[in-house]
């Protein structure tokens, strides 16, 4: 009952008061003032009542009109307070900037993926390894021939530079294939001008051994004079033995 408006309270008391009053009233004072004082009792008395059932109806309603919880337990949630949450873009929103993030890169499934290198240690992947191996090249010997007037009467001499495409170390042994024998040979580094035959003897005839005493390389190629009765011809490329 403590919903109801006080003003009810006072009504419904000065009607009940008054209504006393009226039932103690001698019978000479009841005809002069029973009827009036009864008529304002009834008056107080239903503005009362009528005060405590409009308050009823209107406190039902508000009852009513507010929202009910699943759990009684469980506090509303503040929709309108601010999340702490940052919104998260979506995936349609991604700009380039947003795809690379520190070393890994983010590709949307619809993304063409171009490589441009090339060469037989490419970066390009193909099942997640490399499609060649990027270590050093094998050692390739080239050979580059040019015929001068002889020192030696009757033979005909010929320079061949043997050019490698990596340092080659020495002691080795450098063969070489001809067409015609070969009867004799002297050998030097480009660039000096001594002899770099070891004591090791060379092989003379088609298939020729240069022993190499010093190394040789991309820029100091090794030089042999090679002297013979016939023109001559190397036959395949130069390699070690």
């Amino acid at each position: 009952m403590a919903g109801f408006n006080a003003a009810w309270w006072v009504a419904l008391g000065i009607g009940v008061a008054l209504l006393t009053i009226d039932f103690k009233l001698s019978a000479q004072r009841k005809k002069k003032l029973g009827w009036p004082l009864l008529a304002l009792s009834f008056l107080f008395i239903g503005i009362g009542l009528s005060g405590f059932i409009h308050d009823y109806w209107v406190s039902k309603e508000r009852l009513h009109s507010q929202p009910q919880l699943s759990n009684p337990l469980q506090a509303p949630s503040n929709s309108s307070a601010p999340s702490s949450e940052s919104p998260k873009p979506s995936k349609k929103s991604l700009t380039k900037k947003d795809a690379v993030r520190g070393n890994s890169v983010h590709i949307e499934r619809v993304s063409k993926i171009e490589q441009q290198s090339s060469g037989d240690c490419s970066p390009n992947m193909i099942g997640g390894a490399n499609t060649v191996s990027c270590g050093p090249p094998p050692l390739k010997l080239n050979a580059s021939l040019r015929t001068v007037t002889s020192d030696k009467q009757g033979l005909i001499e010929t320079i061949i530079t043997v050019t490698p495409n990596q340092p080659v170390a020495a002691p080795c042994a450098v063969a070489i294939e001809f067409d015609n024998p070969i009867a004799s040979i002297a050998a030097a580094i480009a660039g000096t001008a001594t002899t770099t035959l070891t004591g090791r003897l060379p092989r003379l005839g088609k298939h020729v051994m240069v022993p190499v005493g010093d190394s040789f390389n991309p820029q100091h190629a090794l030089v042999i004079n090679v002297y013979s009765e016939q023109p001559i011809r190397v036959v395949g490329d130069p390699h070690l033995e």
